[in-house]
């Protein structure tokens, strides 16, 4: 070997503007999360239900929340009630667009 010559092209060069994380995020960030903090009373019910028999988390996804996306419940730690999982803010589905009809 020649000392210290690359004989096989370039050496690697490393990726400019790139964003490293080092160590571990154990939060998850949600954009626009819906802020609201109680079930409404039909799913409270069930959420006690399921509490009770130790089954709550497989209520997740089959709630809604007031602000119309499906969710599962936790216990509040600030009272007696359930609240909502942490969900980002529900947006209904865009109307497909319309298609013209062809041209004369």
């Amino acid at each position: 070997m020649a000392g210290g010559r690359i004989i096989f092209g370039k050496p690697k060069r490393k990726p400019k503007g790139r964003l490293v994380v080092r160590g571990r995020s154990f939060a998850i960030k949600i954009k626009n999360e819906c802020q609201s903090s109680v079930l409404p009373d039909e799913y409270q019910e069930r959420a006690a239900k399921a509490y009770s028999e130790g089954a709550l988390d497989l209520l997740d996804g089959e709630l809604r929340c007031n602000c119309g996306a499906r969710v599962g419940a936790r216990k509040s730690n600030m009272g007696d009630f359930f609240a909502p999982t942490r969900h980002p803010v529900y947006k209904a589905p865009r109307q497909p667009a319309r298609k013209r009809g062809p041209r004369k």
